[in-house]
């Protein structure tokens, strides 16, 4: 039973994924946080440091209970299920203290995220638990470490863009934007975007199962039309002075 509703749960995240890729690449409308927030009398706004540690908290709680109750079937499980809870405890605790943004955040979006968190930190962390096997039996040891060291430079390089981009904030007054200098900001408009497909990316090669695939997907699909309206969004705010061989997304590409 377990097992089907993570499939069935899966496949779920994988057409979700076409769907807000089609609806977000055709409206061209980014969803209204951060920098898109757009506050007003009838909408329930929420400040982005609460909005951020409400809506990722659950995709760290769920997978912590099961590692936290040892519920784990192989140790290669419970080391992916450590995988997973190293990025949402940054996500959850470390980066919502660190963001100096005063944009805040329709509850609806928070609630949907929330809810999201829920789904996939269930899939994520009862796959892991039950369904993982060892490397030996399934994963060629080739996927597994290529796999992590993905997931490693991707998580590197989004935390030092995200850090970059708040240290670079913090000489502007509040909610203002300029162009971003320095590291990979240089190639492309969204190297924290790029540096979170990639690891999610890597969690998946390593990983090899459906639930972890279908979020690498849904990731992709989310984040791909959101780094693409910042990279208009900055086109348009500084027209000229924008690097003119910058792209969106992929260095050199897009």
């Amino acid at each position: 039973m377990l097992y089907a509703v993570i499939v069935i749960g899966s496949w779920l995240m994988t057409t979700c994924g076409i769907f807000v890729f089609l609806t977000l690449s055709n409206t061209g409308k980014p969803a209204e946080y951060g920098r898109y927030s757009n506050p007003s009398p009838s909408k329930s706004m929420i400040p982005a440091k609460l909005a951020w540690m409400t809506q990722e908290s659950p995709a760290f709680f769920i997978p912590f209970y099961f590692y936290w109750t040892d519920q784990h079937l192989t140790e290669y499980g419970k080391f992916l299920t450590c995988v997973f809870l190293f990025y949402y405890a940054y996500r959850t605790f470390a980066y919502p203290l660190l963001i100096r943004s005063k944009n805040e955040t329709p509850f609806e979006i928070v609630l949907m995220k929330f809810l999201f968190c829920i789904f996939n930190g269930f899939i994520q962390g009862s796959w892991n638990a039950y369904y993982q096997p060892e490397i030996d039996k399934f994963h060629p040891r080739f996927f597994v470490f290529f796999g992590i060291w993905l997931f490693v430079i991707g998580f590197i390089i989004h935390c030092i863009s995200d850090l970059h981009l708040i240290s670079f904030r913090y000489n502007l007054p509040n909610d203002t934007y300029s162009i971003p200098r320095g590291h990979l900001f240089e190639y492309i408009s969204c190297p924290n975007y790029f540096g979170e497909c990639l690891q999610w990316i890597g969690y998946a090669i390593s990983t090899r199962s459906f639930p972890a695939i279908a979020f690498a997907f849904f990731v992709v699909c989310n984040i791909a039309p959101r780094a693409a309206s910042h990279h208009e969004c900055y086109k348009k705010k500084f027209g000229a002075q924008y690097p003119n061989d910058r792209m969106a997304l992929l260095p050199g590409l897009w």
